[in-house]
């Protein structure tokens, strides 16, 4: 079976629309029709169900979406462990884009150093993407810092993250730095609801970036307060123009580690984990 028909099949089940799909996979809607078409016909049953207003799965259809991304997932793999060779081992990890700023690029670069077989495939996408993909098979491994409740998977705390606060004004007071012109890093739901804890008038932040880099550009286009991992924050006070709010406390998040007990390269990922 052509891979891009359950591609295709997937982001429309995803969708729930023809040509939102279309857009997403650079094809045209009559395209994409064609290819639903094509897979119906070689499933013998209708997946989907049409209308002027939505697109629904059938019963059939709700059945093979989770049997097609399966298949898109072995298939995917299949070839890359063709292509890398015998000695090569694919592994792939999915985090939020700002846990690649730290700890996990220190991490990626140990094993990289250590692990010489290892192909690796590392992803930044939201956390329930990557929980999602980790679900599907997509992935070996999934990072988060709000440890979720996954049957057949194991949590493992692997880092802790301090997060300082740091502002373009040198005599900022902590409540004056989570005004109007604070940035809000993505570090899950759970650092917002503490944040309200220790400043409970702050307004809503007007700006939510996914890394610290992000945060500390715009910092230093436009002014303003962020709590920042505190290496970054270090080497964003040391270049000059950001200054530590003093009486500010500090934040601590955790990153967990989440994979599957059925994983058939279990215990290498457990080496790899005690790379941290």
């Amino acid at each position: 079976m052509d891979s891009q028909l359950l591609r295709t099949f997937l982001e429309v089940a995803r969708t729930r629309h023809f040509g939102r799909a279309a857009g997403n996979l650079y094809l045209t809607q009559s395209a994409v029709s064609a290819r639903i078409r094509q897979l119906e016909e070689a499933v013998g049953a209708a997946l989907l169900e049409r209308n002027r207003r939505e697109v629904r799965l059938t019963a059939a259809g709700e059945r093979f979406a989770r049997h097609a991304a399966q298949l898109l997932v072995a298939w995917t793999r299949a070839c890359e462990d063709v292509q890398r060779g015998e000695d090569a081992v694919s592994i792939g990890c999915g985090a939020p884009a700002g846990l690649w700023e730290r700890p996990l690029g220190d991490w990626l670069a140990r094993l990289s150093l250590y692990y010489g077989q290892l192909a690796l495939n590392a992803e930044a996408q939201s956390a329930e993407v990557v929980l999602r993909r980790l679900g599907e098979g997509a992935l070996d491994l999934a990072f988060v810092c709000e440890p979720p409740t996954l049957d057949g998977c194991t949590l493992r705390e692997v880092a802790r993250c301090r997060l300082r606060l740091v502002s373009t004004r040198a005599d900022c007071t902590p409540p004056e730095a989570l005004g109007e012109g604070f940035v809000l890093i993505d570090w899950g739901v759970s650092l917002q609801a503490e944040l309200r804890r220790h400043f409970a008038e702050m307004p809503t932040p007007r700006l939510r970036v996914a890394t610290g880099r992000q945060a500390l550009y715009h910092l230093r286009q436009c002014g303003g307060a962020a709590y920042v991992e505190e290496t970054l924050a270090a080497r964003g006070c040391g270049e000059g123009g950001l200054y530590e709010v003093a009486g500010a406390p500090v934040l601590e998040r955790q990153v967990y580690a989440v994979y599957a007990f059925a994983n058939a390269r279990i215990v290498l990922l457990e080496q790899m984990l005690g790379e941290f």
